[in-house]
């Protein structure tokens, strides 16, 4: 469920390709920093509906019709109450909307200057606050 790759909890490190990540020369990441006009951290959307085509699962179709992911790939819902706004998630984590007033992506992002390391910890460390959404039996056949 944890890990380095696009269907785990955590991100991609530079020079992965893509990557979510690219640490300085330190190895260090941090708050609101850009890459290729991107905000780096761990890609979040605010809903199912909003959730990028190519990552919703085949599984999903009855939802999503035009639903384009792989088949491996999971969706993963954070436990939270509350808007799609800049939040505080722990200490060390913070959600980061790309746009405050049309929010629809956004990304887990450190709080402080952290070692790329710790970054992905604090990241596993939320794990047991997501739970991973399975398409329900029979629901495909309500619609």
């Amino acid at each position: 469920m944890v890990g380095p790759t696009a269907r785990q909890l955590g991100v991609r490190v530079h020079p992965t390709d893509p990557h979510d990540v690219k640490p300085d020369t330190r190895g260090n990441v941090g708050p609101d920093r850009f890459f290729e006009g991107e905000r780096e951290g761990m890609s979040v959307s605010p809903s199912f509906e909003t959730l990028p085509l190519h990552r919703v699962p085949p599984q999903f179709r009855w939802l999503r019709p035009d639903a384009r992911g792989n088949s491996k790939d999971r969706i993963f819902a954070l436990h939270a109450n509350g808007p799609f706004v800049r939040t505080v998630i722990d200490n060390d984590l913070e959600l980061a909307p790309d746009d405050e007033d049309t929010p629809d992506h956004g990304v887990v992002q450190p709080r402080r200057v952290m070692h790329a390391d710790a970054f992905q910890a604090a990241l596993g460390g939320t794990r047991r606050r997501w739970r991973i959404e399975e398409p329900r039996k029979g629901e495909d056949d309500e619609r």
